[in-house]
């Protein structure tokens, strides 16, 4: 619920649920393409439906924090899904996305009072992280989904998104800014300078 700063000086939340997805892609995509037929899933959140999203962060600004900024990097998720399924649908690797359901964990447990209330509802009407884990492992191991890519699933079931989620010009621009705080950063992003 408050703003915090990876060592990169990026906004945790999406440092940690953007960023990571985007580099260690980066990092194992080549490997990917090389041992195809191969999957990536990316745990993403119906919380992206709550995501109004339309221009990237500038992390020296203040930007969305807590529920609001959470929501935008689950919307993050998926227009990265949606834009590397279209860029490699050729590699025999695919991309898919999904939604684990409200899991309990300690999620959310270092927000003092909002956090107790978080974690208060996630034990109480949550399920287990074994069965939050099953479309993880379903999306992984399916052998119905070797082709299938650039969904979303939710309860082992392919789910409707958002449209906000499908805007392909959101997509290549969360895309092209990616590149661009990888690049500032001095990382290698050629994996993902896809033509």
């Amino acid at each position: 619920m408050r703003r915090q700063n990876s060592v990169d000086g990026l906004e945790m939340a999406w440092a940690l649920n953007h960023f990571g997805y985007f580099w260690l892609t980066g990092m194992l995509l080549d490997v990917l393409k090389a041992s195809s037929p191969s999957r990536i899933i990316n745990v993403s959140s119906d919380a992206h439906k709550r995501s109004f999203l339309s221009e990237m962060p500038n992390f020296k600004d203040n930007i969305p924090v807590g529920y609001i900024g959470y929501a935008d990097t689950k919307l993050a998720n998926l227009l990265f899904t949606n834009h590397l399924a279209y860029s490699i649908k050729s590699t025999g690797v695919t991309v898919n996305a999904l939604h684990p359901g409200v899991v309990s964990t300690n999620f959310g447990a270092n927000n003092g009072l909002l956090g107790r209330i978080v974690q208060f509802y996630s034990s109480t009407f949550g399920v287990t992280p074994q069965k939050g884990a099953r479309t993880i492992v379903y999306l992984a191991s399916a052998p119905e989904l070797y082709s299938t890519t650039g969904k979303y699933y939710v309860k082992e079931r392919e789910a409707s998104s958002s449209k906000l989620s499908q805007d392909t010009k959101l997509g290549t621009k969360l895309w092209q800014w990616s590149l661009d705080i990888s690049q500032r950063l001095g990382m290698d992003t050629r994996p993902m300078e896809l033509r």
